[in-house]
């Protein structure tokens, strides 16, 4: 950039403001020449014609301005978003309320010349300079991919996933809802998950739950159909053998493979509360205990993993069924 200053124009201005008559000698005349500066803008985290999906931070550095009175301003779509006097740091590209599509992204720089003319001396005289960016805006959602099959191995579960087709999604999960069309959590998936098509789901132990595949990005979410995975429901026979002492017949535990311990309680209005430990594939057991076999019980059944207790289910289907 070349800017040129006739210094004879301001001094003129001076004298008709001071009212003093003066004449220029012919070699008062003179250009004064200003280069320009070879200012640099390094962006880390933001590529011009890229494809972004979310609202980021992006560092700048701003070289080759020699001035410390400096001022950057940074606009999207001609909206001012940005304004600093530091040569280094961060803004913060917000671009939820934004439209699919193309949007530009500038950077407007200014700076005193330093040339030496009156103008720059009375603090008049800047250089400006603006860099344009483009950057195109994509908030579509892939479809959930869903669930292609539910396997139970060896007491625990085996989500298998349909081929993932489209990988526009940031996040997915693995929600789970019980019996009664509760959703009780969203469980991130990890990438080797997603690549091996299966998620190995060694936690839930309720009876019939269901499994949906969650995908989301900043902007949208959605969920595919939720799958059923139907389990028998534990059922306790008490078979009398005396006065004190039954014989407990009972079935295994859908999921055994996702807990260590699984314990057995319930409340006898004489003795209190009673527990008992019970094997978790299920089998025969005698219990030391007289009932009355006049009144239900409602026993609940807790279940331990790493010496912690993970899950306590109380369900209508376990009843003592007395023989």
């Amino acid at each position: 950039m070349r800017l040129l200053i006739k210094t004879a124009v301001l001094s003129s201005i001076l004298l008709f403001v001071t009212g003093c008559n003066y004449e220029f000698s012919e070699d008062y005349f003179k250009e004064i020449q200003i280069n320009e500066p070879n200012v640099n803008i390094s962006l880390n985290g933001f590529t011009n014609g890229e494809q972004t999906r979310s609202s980021k931070m992006v560092q700048y550095a701003i070289s080759g301005v020699v001035n410390y009175e400096f001022e950057m301003i940074v606009k999207v779509n001609e909206v001012e978003i940005y304004r600093s006097q530091e040569r280094t740091g961060d803004f913060y590209l917000f671009v939820d309320d934004l439209n699919d599509g193309n949007h530009n992204l500038t950077i407007e720089y200014i700076f005193p010349t330093n040339s030496g003319s009156l103008a720059d001396a009375l603090g008049g005289e800047f250089y400006t300079g603006v860099t344009s960016y483009n950057f195109i805006l994509d908030k579509s959602l892939a479809s959930p991919f869903g669930i292609e099959s539910i396997d139970i191995v060896e007491g625990s579960i085996f989500i298998n996933l349909n081929p993932i087709a489209d990988n526009n999604f940031e996040e997915a999960f693995l929600v789970i809802k019980n019996e009664y069309d509760f959703i009780l959590e969203e469980r991130p998936i990890a990438q080797e998950d997603l690549t091996n098509l299966q998620i190995h789901d060694d936690q839930t132990i309720i009876y019939n739950p269901s499994y949906a595949i969650k995908v989301k990005n900043a902007f949208k979410e959605d969920i595919s159909d939720f799958v059923l995975l139907p389990t028998e429901k534990m059922q306790f026979t008490l078979e009398y053998i005396d006065y004190s002492n039954y014989k407990m017949i009972y079935n295994g535990h859908p999921f055994y493979g996702n807990f260590d311990i699984m314990r057995i309680e319930y409340y006898d209005f004489f003795s209190g509360n009673r527990n008992y430990i019970i094997n978790t594939i299920g089998g025969e057991q005698i219990i030391h205990h007289s009932f009355d076999t006049n009144r239900t019980y409602y026993p609940a059944l807790k279940f331990f993993k790493n010496d912690m207790l993970i899950e306590t289910i109380g369900d209508p289907a376990h009843i003592f069924q007395f023989i």
